[in-house]
Parts: C-alpha cells; structure tokens; sequence
C-alpha cells in the first residue's frame, strides 16, 4: 500500500508513532514492535525526501537507545 503524504502529514505521522512508542509502558511490546518497524521503513521508501529520511532514522535509532539505556 502507498501512502501519499506531503512533508508535514510525513512528520504528523512520525511523531504520533514516536509518541506512541516513547508513552508505552511495554516498550517490548509486540504493538511496539511493529510500530518500531513502522518508523525503520519510512527511511527506506524511495520517494521520501532525504531530510525525512535522515529524520526518520534518528528517529529509530533515539528510540533504540532509550529501550537500551533503560536496561529494557
């Protein structure tokens, strides 16, 4: 499925993931998981403009970090 998002429906709807995942109290969660892959493929789609793409990997990488510096 294709989505056909401009830049700022792109960003909205990474920051309701990113706050999805950062708020949820299981952050291994199956529910989690998937919306962490969800955040990893906006950097893949070809047709996402470089600076989102960058963004969007920053993205998953914080939130990496911070299910690992948790100890989680």
């Amino acid at each position: 499925m294709q989505l056909e998002l401009d830049d700022e429906q792109t960003r909205a709807l990474l920051n309701l993931i990113t706050e999805a995942i950062e708020d949820d109290k299981y952050p291994l969660s199956p529910r989690v998981r998937v919306l962490r892959d969800i955040v990893m493929k906006f950097g893949e789609i070809g047709g996402l403009p470089p600076e989102l793409a960058s963004e969007a990997q920053a993205v998953c990488a914080a939130l990496t970090g911070s299910a690992a510096a948790k100890g989680v």
